[in-house]
């Protein structure tokens, strides 16, 4: 008999026909884990088994009997909604910030599910490690992985509902991963069943102390709040039901704690007691840290975030880690912190957006101009009215007042324009193809997110002697609007002007690049059909 965990399985338990139990790693309110042996494979494992000791008891050295009467039914409940976990859990294979599953079946009476076994440290053991608190940059970089990761989840309608450091694992690959599923419940609207209050003091929203307390994203996001709190102030905010009359919970700025105004006033928020005052989404959260609104979309998908653990010697490990980004792959060979020294947080201008190096963007515009380049070559082939003849029709740009000046000179000739790697549209009439004259690409996603850049088609160079000049669109010009319709990508402007006929005037409206951000410009376009070799 284990004498810490008196209620466990002995070693040496078979369970399956192939997990043999090897030590106990914990036991809370809903199950015990175990370390295993899968000898199939020849790999540890983690191995849960669903064992509320209030509504079951061990009787024999495996099996486990649920109380009679409503405690029973509790049971019931209880080990279907454990068995349904473990099957939405398997669905995020591939997500690497959360735990994986790689089994469930039932036995003895219970059920049980086979995880991944990390090895490495605990958020709670590396806070300890800097001395009780850490600075907000490191908080960042280990929870963000767990917004995304939370977001999917509540995405498939779990509530982890035990959210804190000791549950957030850094593995010894640097890699942050969501652990302990145990508290999760699931939202089934009207149907919801009674749940088991499970709780961190400090961590736990006031919902969580009721039995019969709504719960939902909002819940999760209160207990990721705190373990910010208490990241960087290595204070635990006061228990939540203790501040329903008088709230004497202390910004964190007035513990010392060096954050921006807008990432304070965000966890603050998400502190909130009454569940309505509370973000509705960790996306909306997220966006809340960096001062920015949230895009109207689904959960984003978990980007893979990378975090140096201390090594078992007291000292960080120092590891060569990838992380993959848009523009490739950056190494790294230092302390999850070492890129964020004290002098360099006054320096705006020598970091990025979520404090990533400047060097980075600059990797992404280059990369993005690339692709740029390569589009526009492959178009020049691609687009070309006669490629026997070699000749390239450009798409044209031209004001009121240069088509005017064009028809009244009868100037009928070729003008020697080259192709603007944008798709044309044929018209109406034998007159040619409706055109607009410029070199342009996709504002990809990566862009807009990172770089507040509108969506849309920026111009990357005006073609001379369109007339696209004299319209008034420069390089840099992004076409977010034509005719009304909202332009989101290069085959959304081939669509549209596919639509128009040769001279005809559109409306178009550009965001154009000022020193206050951008602002929007209106030109009138008049459409040509010139062709040039």
């Amino acid at each position: 008999m284990n004498e810490k965990y008196p209620l466990a399985l002995p070693q040496g338990t078979v369970l399956a026909g192939q997990y043999i139990i090897e030590d106990v790693l914990g036991q809370g309110g809903f199950g015990i884990t175990y370390r295993a042996l899968d000898h199939k494979s020849g790999s540890r494992v983690a191995l849960k088994e669903f064992f509320p000791d209030s509504l079951a008891a061990r009787t024999s050295v495996t099996t486990v009997s649920a109380f009679s009467g409503p405690r029973g039914e509790d049971f019931a409940y209880g080990k279907q909604c454990f068995l349904q976990e473990a099957k939405t859990l398997a669905q995020f294979i591939g997500n690497d910030n959360i735990v994986r599953v790689h089994s469930y079946f039932e036995e003895n009476g219970t059920a049980y599910f086979v995880m991944d076994y990390i090895e490495g440290i605990s958020l709670a053991e590396y806070i300890r490690h800097y001395g009780g608190k850490i600075t907000y940059e490191q908080s960042l970089n280990a929870l963000l992985p767990v917004i995304d990761a939370l977001g999917a989840v509540h995405n498939q309608g779990i509530i982890h509902r035990d959210v804190t450091p000791d549950n957030i694992f850094i593995t010894t690959e640097g890699v942050i991963k969501l652990i302990d599923f145990g508290a999760a419940r699931y939202s089934l609207g009207d149907k919801s069943q009674s749940l088991d209050i499970v709780l961190k003091h400090g961590y736990a929203p006031k919902e969580q102390y009721m039995r019969r307390g709504r719960q939902g994203p909002y819940t999760d996001i209160y207990s990721l709040g705190a373990c910010f709190y208490f990241a960087v102030t290595g204070t635990l905010p006061p228990d939540s039901v203790d501040r329903l009359e008088d709230d004497k919970i202390v910004p964190m700025s007035e513990f010392g704690a060096d954050l921006p105004d807008v990432a304070e006033q965000a966890i603050m928020k998400a502190l909130s007691v009454r569940a309505e005052d509370r973000f509705r989404s960790m996306e909306e959260f997220k966006m809340a840290l960096f001062g920015r609104s949230p895009a109207i979309v689904s959960e984003p998908p978990v980007k893979q975030t990378y975090f140096t653990a201390p090594g078992e010697d007291g000292k960080d490990k120092f590891k060569t880690v990838l992380m993959e980004d848009g523009a490739g792959m950056q190494s790294f060979n230092k302390r999850p912190n070492d890129h964020i020294r004290p002098k360099a947080r006054a320096k705006k201008k020598d970091t990025g957006i979520l404090g990533a190096p400047l060097i980075l963007y600059i990797a992404i515009a280059l990369m993005s101009l690339v692709f740029a380049i390569a589009i526009i070559v492959i178009s020049v082939f691609l687009f070309k009215a006669d490629p026997e003849d070699d000749v390239s029709e450009a798409v044209e740009a031209v004001s009121e007042e240069a088509d005017a000046d064009s028809s009244d000179t009868g100037d009928d000739e070729d003008t020697g324009n080259e192709d603007a790697g944008d798709d044309t549209s044929e018209t109406s009439g034998g007159k040619g193809k409706a055109q607009i004259g410029f070199y342009g690409s996709t504002v990809t996603d990566d862009l807009a997110e990172y770089k507040d850049t509108p969506r849309g088609v920026m111009v990357s160079d005006v073609i001379e002697g369109t007339g696209a000049e004299e319209a008034g669109m420069l390089p840099g010009d992004i076409i977010t609007n034509i005719r009304g319709r909202t332009i989101t990508s290069m085959e959304t402007l081939k669509e549209e002007i596919s639509g128009c006929e040769v001279g005809e005037s559109v409306v178009m409206s550009v965001q154009r690049p000022g020193e206050n951000g951008y602002e929007e410009e209106i030109l009138v376009v008049v459409l040509t059909a010139e062709e040039g070799v």
